[in-house]
């Protein structure tokens, strides 16, 4: 999918195109989180937007109760997708306050575009999908001579709710199986979220209850009066929400070596249960302990412990703002060939990232994967497994900050598109920048004069 964003925190101008890994690197306060954020919101809100334009559509129909209609899906889905995409970015523009938590005002010039980069094909996406049933109305799928859906009313009933059900439906169908969008954020907050998450469930069941006492009571509790952005919210409900971690997951079932490889950087494994919590026990110890005792890595990880244990599956969108958060540089590393391995198995990654480490290791994956013997001899030599390498059209890397843009006389801010290249990777100006600058005093202060 590609975004074009306008006036949006420090982003002046930015059009994005994810790939299979889509890296933002630059400096602190150009506007990275913010794209994270809002790519994120608007996924996260698409679901709804399509079902309230679809209804739109639908009630314009004016279809006469109890008779069974049949839609074309390459028109709802795919020859008018650019449209709907367009009336959902403008309705996404109007919630951005509640999805940064921001006051409005501050959101008054945003430009928000989404467009789908390749249309997707139908039959494949839906295959296997004939029928879903619903209160008032039967949704039947056919694919021949071409996809189109019948909806099989059930009753002579309202027909605004039929077209409320109806819409409800193609909207999930074309979410989940067409577009195959499944989109989940880990924030920068992480680790605090895994500190305290269960006070902020002690503190909501106080508040609860108050209510449940005193419905006529203030609401003037201080849970109800904070406010976080979407992303935060979510990533909290998610671990609440989350069930006791069992492998369970589509991914790990299939490849066990991507646990394997998880376990390796965490250096230990986690559990939870209703009573105790998430609990991590650290390799070659009996004794578990609460994440309150454990590392500040251990908690930065424990999300991404479950999404990998119960929900990792071929097609999500998986967003983490800094991967790199208390991590050794050695599991830095670990981590971004982790990485390479969800998106060799279909999931689709976008971070961003202020690590040197993990962007030189993502270069190494992509100049292994040259299909030379000296590439092969490495890949041998130092132990890469064919899983972990990256093709280079698979990679995007953009890097906030100030930049050239196409009809613009001045420069921005916005999001350069850094080149790949299959042989050296991919060069990150503002990381090397200041590691040449260090390298230069250090050598003045070794050979400059008498210490």
């Amino acid at each position: 999918m590609k975004f074009t964003i306008e006036n949006l925190g420090k982003i002046d101008y930015a059009e994005l195109d994810l790939a299979g890994l889509t890296m933002i690197c630059g400096e602190n306060n150009t506007g990275k989180t913010y794209v994270m954020y809002a790519v994120y919101g608007f996924l996260r809100r698409l679901p709804d937007y399509l079902t309230r334009i679809f209804e739109d559509y639908f009630k314009a129909q004016h279809w006469p109760a109890g008779q069974p209609i049949e839609i074309g899906l390459q028109e709802l889905f795919i020859d008018r997708l650019d449209e709907w995409l367009a009336r959902a970015s403008v309705m996404f523009v109007q919630d951005l306050p509640a999805v940064f938590a921001c006051d409005a005002q501050r959101f008054e010039k945003v430009v928000f575009r989404a467009k789908i980069a390749e249309a997707p094909d139908l039959a494949i996406r839906m295959a296997g999908l004939e029928t879903v049933f619903m209160t008032e109305i039967n949704v039947h799928f056919r694919y021949e001579p071409r996809p189109f859906a019948v909806l099989g009313l059930k009753s002579f009933g309202d027909p605004l709710a039929t077209s409320s059900e109806a819409a409800k439906v193609l909207a999930w169908v074309l979410i989940w199986h067409v577009l195959q969008i499944t989109v989940r954020l880990f924030s920068s907050e992480r680790s605090g979220i895994m500190q305290f998450y269960r006070e902020l469930d002690y503190a909501r069941s106080k508040f609860i209850s108050r209510l449940q006492a005193d419905p006529q009571a203030e609401l003037s509790s201080p849970i109800m009066q904070a406010r976080y952005p979407q992303a935060v919210t979510d990533e909290i409900n998610f671990v609440r929400m989350a069930p006791p971690i069992k492998i369970q997951g589509e991914l790990v079932k299939s490849d066990p070596a991507l646990l394997q490889c998880f376990v390796q950087i965490a250096g230990g494994a986690y559990q939870s249960s209703a009573e105790q919590g998430i609990r991590y026990t650290p390799q070659g110890v009996r004794q578990d302990m609460s994440l309150a005792e454990a590392s500040s890595a251990v908690r930065a990880l424990a999300d991404f412990d479950i999404y990998l244990k119960s929900f990792a599956r071929p097609g999500d969108l998986l967003m983490i703002d800094e991967p790199e958060l208390n991590l050794h540089p050695r599991n830095q590393r670990r981590f971004a060939r982790l990485l390479a391995r969800l998106v060799n198995a279909g999931v689709r990654v976008m971070l961003s990232t202020h690590s040197d480490y993990l962007v030189k290791e993502v270069n190494t994956l992509i100049m292994l994967a040259q299909d030379t013997p000296h590439a092969r001899q490495m890949r041998e030599k130092f132990g890469y497994a064919e899983q972990e390498l990256l093709q280079p059209d698979s990679v995007h890397l953009y890097v906030a900050g100030p930049g050239k843009v196409k009809g613009r006389r001045k420069r921005i801010n916005t999001l350069t598109l850094a080149p790949v290249d299959p042989a050296r990777g991919i060069a990150v100006s503002s990381f090397d920048s200041e590691i040449d600058d260090l390298n230069r005093i250090q050598e003045e202060i070794l050979f400059g004069g008498e210490l």
